[in-house]
């Protein structure tokens, strides 16, 4: 899946960081350390506040 992610992040452009950081812990998602090999920046947790 990871090969696949980054395929989509790098070379197809058809996900987006936003897309990414939702999948980051997920029980079938990806770590912050796959976050960081995709997309190269560290990951960040996303304001929550509404």
């Amino acid at each position: 899946m990871l090969t696949v992610l980054k395929l989509s992040y790098q070379v197809w452009h058809k996900i987006s960081d936003e897309e990414l950081t939702k999948l980051v812990g997920l029980p079938s998602g990806i770590t912050e350390s796959d976050y960081k090999e995709i997309t190269g920046k560290n990951y960040a947790e996303p304001d929550k506040a509404e």
